[in-house]
C-alpha cells in the first residue's frame, strides 16, 4: 500500500489478501489487537473494528473513501445524511422523529441521532420491501 498525502492507494497484493480472510463468509469485525512496529500491543475498540470490517469489504470494488464526522450537523448535512429533502427532514422534526437544536435559521443536529434515525430507515425500508415481496408471492405466484 502506498500513501500520499492523505491518499493511499492499495495493490492486487491487498485485494486477495482481503479474499483469503473470507469476509463474505465471516461477518464483520467484533475484536481484535495491533501490535505495533516498536513491539507494544493494544486492543481495537468497536468503532475501530467497524472501519476495518468497512475497509475490507468495501475494497475490492476499487474506492474506499472515510471522512471526520463532526458530532453536530447542519441542516443541509442531516438531510444529504438521510438521503431526505428539506421539507421530509422537516416532518422528520415535526413528527419527532428527529430533534433540531437551536432556532430555525441555525438547526443543528446530533450526529449519532440522525446516523440513528439513518439505519432506522433502512431496516423500515427492508421490512417494507419483504412485505411487498409476501404480497407478491400471494397474489402472483409463480407458476
Amino acid at each position: 500500500m502506498e500513501i500520499r498525502g492523505t491518499t493511499g492507494f492499495f495493490s492486487e497484493e491487498l485485494l486477495r489478501e482481503i479474499e483469503e480472510l473470507g469476509m463474505h463468509s465471516r461477518g464483520r469485525v467484533a475484536s481484535g489487537d495491533v501490535q505495533f512496529a516498536d513491539g507494544s500491543r493494544a486492543e481495537l475498540g468497536p468503532e475501530t473494528c467497524a472501519v476495518i470490517t468497512h475497509v475490507l469489504s468495501t475494497a475490492p470494488s476499487g474506492h474506499i473513501a472515510l471522512e471526520k464526522m463532526n458530532a453536530e450537523m447542519s441542516r443541509a448535512e442531516a438531510a444529504a445524511m438521510l438521503g431526505v429533502s428539506d421539507a421530509t427532514l422537516q416532518k422528520y422534526i415535526d413528527s419527532g422523529r428527529l430533534i433540531a437544536h437551536g432556532d430555525s435559521s441555525e438547526q443543528k443536529f446530533v450526529a449519532e441521532e440522525v446516523l440513528a434515525l439513518r439505519a432506522q430507515r433502512l431496516v423500515e425500508r427492508q421490512q417494507a420491501f419483504a412485505k411487498l415481496r409476501e404480497l407478491e408471492e400471494k397474489y402472483f405466484p409463480e407458476d
